[in-house]
């Protein structure tokens, strides 16, 4: 018969386990980010303009110019597909796992991050569903943002607790935490700011702004470790 102590340690293990796996299904988000849009620049039939495209030009139909674009395009579903499909498991993993700390609160923005991606897969100039691609990019960054700066967070309150006189590790979790928002803040106020006041502000401040917070938000992935999950 299994004593308690030996349960709670083997719950403990379970957990801990959980959590590591939970940490490498996350890791692979930005690895597929970067990799698919690597590939579907590759393949884009003009030159994308990085600073001055949006990043879903490179999964329409047609590109800026017309050119036909159907194996970018393919290339874009795929990975954001394989990204829903990611972000999709971890949210089931966070609503079975009670136990795991804020577990909620990032089992929803995961599911937005999981149906932003899928949203993202539709290509933007997919006639009647552009909308639904507008939506998925915008619940995509912001479930992304906000999942990141509740596992930052998660780990400012182990170490404050635990290991307080590590100034730098703290530190470091207060800027990571503070970036990801700031960035995601900066992405929101350009985009109004260059459909509200076209010609009287630098234009693509909104293409800019969405690369600043899709490259924040993957190098904060890799500041986070298994306690964080």
């Amino acid at each position: 018969m299994t004593s308690p102590i030996e349960t709670e340690i083997n719950s403990h293990k379970d957990k801990k386990s959980i959590q590591k796996f939970i940490r490498v299904l996350l890791f692979f988000i930005p690895i597929v980010i970067i990799l698919t849009i690597s590939f579907a620049w590759w393949q884009y039939p003009e030159k994308y303009e990085f600073f001055q495209e949006f990043v879903s030009n490179l999964g329409g139909n047609k590109s800026e110019l017309g050119f036909d674009n159907q194996i970018s395009s393919l290339i874009m579903i795929i990975g954001f597909g394989i990204i829903s499909l990611i972000s999709l498991s971890i949210v089931i993993i966070y609503f079975i796992k009670k136990d795991l700390r804020y577990n909620i609160s990032k089992a929803v923005f995961g599911l937005f991050l999981a149906i932003g991606a899928a949203g993202i897969a539709i290509p933007h100039d997919q006639p009647n569903l552009n909308i639904v691609h507008g939506i998925g990019a915008f619940m995509f960054i912001l479930g992304f943002t906000i999942f990141n700066f509740i596992a930052q967070v998660l780990r400012f309150i182990q170490r404050k607790k635990k290991i307080a006189h590590r100034k730098i590790g703290l530190a470091m979790d207060i800027t990571v935490s503070l970036l990801v928002i700031f960035a995601m803040i900066l992405f929101i106020l350009f985009y109004i700011l260059e459909r509200v006041a076209s010609g009287h502000v630098p234009i693509f401040l909104a293409e800019l702004g969405q690369k600043m917070v899709l490259i924040v938000d993957c190098i904060a992935v890799f500041f986070l470790d298994n306690r964080d999950m």
